[in-house]
């Protein structure tokens, strides 16, 4: 990201894997490879500008680069030749995908947290050295589960043998898919949300 980066701005990379529309104005570029890695920097050339509502083109190579608050005019102002670079500290690892958290729970063994905060439905993934454990709490439902603080997380992933931990959004999100069938209470009135993006475990 820029140095003078504000918060509620950054900059975003959509690539012809993004089929939905996106609901920002940006940039179309033709990059010189067809897929990213991280820690990676990638030469490229804009196309034209995005309209909101648009799609990524389906061509290898094909991305939308979107700016939002303070980095709009700076997107949207973009011309000629570019060059991509997608910083990441563990460039050592050959990842096909990833996925963003919240605050990290548990580090070494640690609670990194505080205590107190308020209490929401959970989403968090813990792990050691030899499993992985996806943990749901439902919250906000007087009389069922209001939910966890970020502390009691951190506690609850130490008592499952967790020694790392991260808290994965949560609230209304907080979804727990098994075979085909919602596992826990999803807090929205409405039921489960059409989240964007999530973890999955294929056999």
């Amino acid at each position: 990201m820029p140095p003078d980066q504000k918060k509620g701005s950054g900059i975003l990379v959509f690539s012809n894997l993004w089929t939905w529309k996106i609901p920002f104005r940006g940039v179309r570029v033709r990059m010189n490879a067809a897929s990213i890695e991280p820690g990676a920097s990638y030469e490229g050339e804009v196309t034209g500008l995005f309209t909101a509502g648009e799609t990524v083109h389906q061509e290898p190579g094909s991305m939308v680069i979107v700016g939002l608050g303070n980095q709009e005019a700076v997107v949207n102002g973009l011309k000629g030749k570019v060059r991509l670079s997608f910083g990441f500290k563990e460039t050592n690892r050959k990842l096909k995908m990833a996925i963003g958290s919240w605050q990290v729970l548990l580090k070494d063994g640690k609670v990194v947290v505080k205590p107190g905060g308020p209490r929401h439905p959970r989403t968090m993934i813990g792990l050691n050295d030899k499993d992985i454990l996806l943990v749901t709490v439902d919250g906000r439902q007087k009389g069922w589960s209001m939910g966890m603080t970020s502390y009691e997380q951190a506690e609850l992933l130490q008592e499952l043998g967790c020694t790392e931990g991260c808290n994965i959004d949560g609230g209304g999100s907080t979804t727990a898919w098994f075979l085909g069938k919602c596992m826990n209470r999803p807090s929205d009135k409405t039921g489960m949300r059409p989240n964007a993006n999530c973890i999955l475990v294929i056999e």
